[in-house]
């Protein structure tokens, strides 16, 4: 048995056929890429913006591209390649807190948030259903990769927001503004409407972001999976394709591919 940290793999051992990486991890260590086979495959939880999905990749050329996606959540990846973002709590009326995380790209004017809980809420709805019983998983991945603003949201049993019902924890925030994510009935039974609960000064223009998001993703995103590829450092990325959204890493960049929609 070894007990070491991962991030440096395993030394004097491989090349391997696979590499499972069993905690959720922010980018993929190069030591990981070295040890593997020309032909192996890297599975790992890979975190984007807050959002995990289990990745298979193998090599093609310099980078290395999906072949199998699963959605499922790990426990965060310690020790040197941890990756801490950042908590803003928000305190609401009743004197609880409200916690919104940032992966990366923390908005710079946070504080003009300090009292948005404090006035009342509107919603906007986008018109866009899903089924019951339908996942709708790929819709948070969207906002993750092109919601500026993104977030998720948590909030302390003594929140207002922890009374409310069918509230999803992804939200975005707009200079004074705070919207998140819900849902309600859609018209006769046709499942739930998604939709956005704005508060603030800025709240409306924060829930026309999110309205936008979701109205793209049923246009583009919802009716067939992605493909992700992961680029290190050194890579040529002249190759990424026009059409890939590109999120970089510490030591490399991911990039997200759905295909057209017929």
């Amino acid at each position: 048995m070894l007990v070491a940290d991962a991030a440096h793999g395993v030394p004097d051992e491989g090349p391997f056929d696979a590499i499972i990486v069993t905690v959720g991890a922010w980018d993929i260590a190069p030591t990981w890429l070295d040890q593997l086979r020309p032909d192996g495959m890297l599975v790992l939880p890979l975190v984007m913006n807050n959002v995990t999905r289990v990745i298979a990749f193998r090599r093609d050329g310099d980078h290395l591209a999906s072949t199998a996606t699963e959605v499922a959540g790990f426990v965060p990846m310690q020790g040197d390649s941890s990756h801490a973002g950042q908590v803003f709590d928000l305190p609401d009326t009743n004197g609880s807190t409200v916690k919104l995380s940032f992966d990366s790209g923390v908005p710079a004017d946070l504080f003009q948030l300090d009292d948005v809980l404090h006035a009342g809420a509107a919603e906007f709805w986008s018109g866009v259903t899903v089924g019951h019983g339908i996942s709708f998983a790929d819709l948070h991945l969207w906002l993750a990769w092109y919601l500026e603003g993104f977030c998720r949201l948590s909030a302390d049993g003594g929140t207002e927001l922890a009374t409310q019902k069918r509230w999803l924890p992804f939200a975005v925030v707009r200079g004074a503004g705070l919207a998140y994510l819900v849902l309600r009935d859609a018209l006769q039974g046709a499942g739930a409407e998604f939709g956005a609960r704005a508060y603030g000064r800025d709240g409306q223009v924060a829930a026309a972001a999110l309205i936008e998001q979701i109205q793209a993703w049923d246009r583009a995103g919802r009716h067939a999976p992605p493909a992700f590829a992961y680029w290190p450092a050194g890579s040529r990325r002249s190759q990424i394709p026009a059409d890939a959204a590109v999120m970089n890493k510490n030591r490399g960049a991911i990039t997200i591919s759905w295909p057209p929609s017929n």
